[in-house]
């Protein structure tokens, strides 16, 4: 039996997060989105390099949680419908 059909596996108790997570990322990127005309001013106050490197950080931290949280509520929904998460539809046409 493989890992990824081992049905016997504890669920997931970061699995009830995933869409408080998503909630959040999208909040971080809708504050970044009306912050945005302010990033010129700060890139001259505290120079270029370190106002645009922080901004990149911060959308990957976005993006990280955001996919984070969707990855962990599609494994929380495979849980509970008894499928796994990496599951791939069977082949119909082929019988």
């Amino acid at each position: 039996m493989s890992a990824i059909d081992d049905s016997d596996a504890a669920p997931d108790p970061a699995a009830p997060l995933g869409v408080p997570a998503m909630a959040i990322a999208v909040l971080m990127f809708a504050a970044a989105v009306v912050g945005a005309d302010q990033i010129r001013s700060w890139a001259i106050d505290y120079g270029p390099p370190l106002v645009y490197v922080a901004v990149a950080l911060y959308i990957a931290i976005v993006l990280r949680l955001f996919w984070w949280g969707e990855a962990v509520r599609g494994a929380g929904r495979a849980e509970t419908t008894g499928r796994s998460f990496r599951s791939r539809p069977v082949d119909r046409l082929s019988e």
